[in-house]
């Protein structure tokens, strides 16, 4: 049991540890991680979510951003829902609850230019075109 700790640990630590390493075509970065031709160095990839949170979003294991707002529970729904899940005032999904063309945009936070698409639920640019997930 502690060896399978301990490698455990060490497997992190390795993991952590390649944010802000050197890299090149050569010695590329883990997979989680990309490598910025400019300063040749491992960062996370930056994420822009497509439904925004109202404050911070939560940070994985290796402090890069994911899509979970901070404070949400992260249970998930096996159910389906073409206009996304209900959310609350915290940008939190509810379980299992589908949005109506009515709540689709409600507590909804796009950034920079983006706007919700009430036909999508969606951060979207002006015109239609929905926002890359990463930049």
């Amino acid at each position: 049991m502690y060896k399978v700790i301990l490698l455990w640990a060490v497997a992190f630590c390795v993991a952590v540890s390649a944010i802000n390493e050197s890299c090149s075509e050569e010695t590329p970065c883990p997979w989680h991680l990309k490598c910025n031709k400019e300063t040749s160095k491992c960062e996370c990839h930056k994420y822009v979510c497509p439904r925004g949170c109202p404050g911070e979003y939560e940070l994985d294991d290796e402090g890069c951003q994911t899509c979970l707002c901070k404070g949400c529970e992260g249970l998930q729904c096996r159910k389906w829902c073409f206009l996304g899940f209900t959310t609350d005032e915290n940008g939190c999904e509810s379980f299992c609850t589908c949005n109506t063309p009515s709540t689709v945009c409600k507590n909804i936070w796009c950034t920079g230019q983006r706007q919700c698409n009430p036909k999508s639920g969606r951060c979207e640019l002006p015109g239609g075109e929905e926002a890359d997930d990463e930049y």
